[in-house]
């Protein structure tokens, strides 16, 4: 299973440090992640409701491989959909049960479709039961407890 670290949460909600890049670095030391991207006149930014930390392409391509992007504006995804070549794993969503990742997982909320390439978004959240869903992952705050129990 694959145990996505939600802005780099690990033992759940962190606002003060989600979302930076060095809790980001130490959630990767174990996890995959999910970060909120934000691009403004060219430039990356991390941050949930706004741009609060400065990114550059590098630092997204050096960690390609263990990152869930969630674009958080149109511009993020329209320029991340242009370095095809770095096949990034990325998506966007606002209030949807279920969203398709560029990779082609989908990202559920609750346990509509159950299979190797469903991702459970944040089942502490939403009350979903993990034993009852035959699932690819889970995107979670608490991603350590739940690579404990699995």
């Amino acid at each position: 299973m694959i145990i996505i670290s939600h802005r780099g949460n690990t033992r759940g909600p962190n606002p003060e440090f989600e979302n930076h890049p060095s809790y980001v670095d130490q959630a990767l030391l174990e996890h995959q992640v999910e970060v909120d991207i934000h691009c403004n006149n060219g430039e990356f930014w991390l941050g949930h409701d706004s741009p609060q930390y400065k990114i550059n392409l590098e630092w997204l391509i050096k960690r390609k491989n263990k990152l869930w992007i969630h674009c958080k504006n149109i511009s993020a995804a329209q320029i991340l959909s242009v370095y095809r070549k770095e096949e990034f794993n990325f998506f966007g969503h606002s209030n949807d049960k279920y969203v398709v990742s560029s990779n082609g997982y989908v990202l559920s909320i609750g346990c509509f479709v159950n299979n190797e390439k469903t991702i459970i978004v944040m089942p502490e959240v939403f009350s979903v039961k993990l034993n009852s869903c035959f699932v690819g992952g889970v995107m979670t705050d608490y991603a350590n407890e739940i690579q404990r129990l699995y």
